[in-house]
């Protein structure tokens, strides 16, 4: 399996001076999180920032019910460079 830094480096080339960068920023910023977590998709859907703290992502409707996923450093920051609606 493939690094996360390789991962990190190889979605920094791509969304380099792309037409619609904040869009692919955004979806980007959504598959990095999805790795990360190792959240399923679905999961990382409905959550909104107030389910975010500095230290994990709280999950209302998880695949086995309600959880919280802890947030590595590298999810934290993902989260921190997010503009959000906090």
């Amino acid at each position: 399996m493939p690094s996360t830094t390789r991962i990190s480096a190889w979605f920094d080339a791509a969304s380099a001076d792309r037409p619609g960068a904040a869009t692919w920023s955004e979806t980007t910023a959504a598959i990095r999180l999805l790795g990360l977590t190792r959240c399923r998709g679905s999961e990382l859907l409905t959550p909104r920032w107030r389910h975010v703290d500095r230290d994990a992502i709280t999950l209302k409707d998880g695949e086995t019910g309600p959880r919280s996923v802890l947030l590595g450093n590298a999810a934290r920051a993902l989260l921190d460079g997010l503009p959000s609606a906090r």
